[in-house]
């Protein structure tokens, strides 16, 4: 099995967000490609990864570069990870970030089936180092290349980018550990399902935040259960306070589903009671 270090540079940190360049190197062996996002870059992601998009033409730094479609730069990557199949990418945030949008890019364009046939997975650098590295503040890439290999670079070039996190990995990474942070393919379209429910569910849990019975933390806790605002209310309805109560304080191995907090379970059951 191959490892293949990788990075993506986006048109936002967002859930919209669309790929604008890619990078991938295992040893020697590089590979970069530039696409033209549909729509533009928000000036955030260009105040970091110096991607621009005038007059229909990507720049970087100010300067045209040659770019491509999603479709084409992704079928010129697997062209180029196919000589290193089986493989495993590894790059840092890899759960959080570059595997979701990579795995989303790759579905959108029907080329899943060909990308899960060459790459085995993924594995994430970043739980990795700060399990390294327990005590250290910042995690980030650019610090730990500052302290550790005694390096600044071009941060946010993707191609910088991984050609300083492989040899990051190469010093600090064992099998183990990257075996340790790994997780498949089919997991990223899992969890993009499990991350796409959680924001719904969310949204209909905004009256409880604005109202100040529960905090967005908490929120979000009830939102990532499953559960939406309709079925707290279904609960009261059919319950009241001790219906809520069941349904939150229901335990699964061992824990609350979401809390045991008396006060917290009478702020939702006041919010109802008040409707």
């Amino acid at each position: 099995m191959k490892t293949v270090v990788f990075d993506l540079e986006t048109s936002s940190r967002g859930d919209d967000a669309e790929i604008c360049e890619i990078a991938a190197a295992e040893g020697k062996n590089t590979f970069q490609v530039y696409i033209l996002p549909s729509n533009s870059i928000t000036p955030a992601a260009s105040a970091v990864n110096k991607l621009t998009v005038r007059s229909g033409v990507l720049h970087y730094d100010g300067k045209p570069v040659s770019s491509t479609s999603l479709a084409a730069g992704l079928s010129d990557l697997l062209q180029w990870l196919e000589a290193r199949q089986p493989c495993l990418l590894m790059a840092h945030n890899a759960k959080a970030f570059d595997a979701k949008h990579l795995v989303k890019a790759v579905t959108s364009s029907d080329l899943l089936p060909k990308f899960s046939q060459v790459v085995l997975g993924f594995s994430d650098t970043l739980p990795a180092f700060r399990q390294l590295f327990p005590d250290r503040a910042s995690c980030s890439q650019e610090h730990l290349a500052q302290d550790l290999l005694e390096k600044t670079y071009n941060a946010h070039s993707a191609l910088d980018d991984v050609l300083i996190l492989q040899e990051l990995a190469s010093k600090y990474i064992t099998d183990s550990t990257l075996l340790q942070h790994s997780f498949t393919t089919s997991w990223v379209e899992t969890y993009t399902v499990f991350l796409g429910q959680k924001k719904q569910n969310l949204k209909t849990l905004q009256p409880l935040i604005s109202s100040k019975a529960v905090s967005k933390g908490m929120a979000e806790k009830i939102a990532a259960s499953g559960l939406r605002l309709s079925h707290i209310q279904l609960a009261f309805t059919r319950g009241g306070a001790d219906g809520i109560s069941k349904v939150l304080t229901e335990k699964f191995s061992g824990r609350a589903r979401i809390t045991t907090n008396k006060r917290i379970l009478e702020n939702i059951s006041s919010f109802f009671a008040d409707k």
